[in-house]
């Protein structure tokens, strides 16, 4: 059976560990986004050459 100490530390393991899911997490939000955005940009750069000719 795990003593106080170490109930402790597995405690303030998992908060370092969901923190560091969440800011991953954030990361590939943020990633996403600016794929998105380029996507968006190279799709309608597309539509514009193609209304042009």
């Amino acid at each position: 059976m795990p003593n106080v100490a170490e109930t402790e530390n597995t405690a303030i393991s998992d908060e370092a560990l969901d923190k560091e899911i969440a800011d991953v997490l954030i990361a590939i939000s943020v990633i996403s986004r600016q794929l998105a955005k380029k996507i968006t940009i190279r799709h309608k750069s597309k539509e514009a050459n193609a209304d042009e000719k």
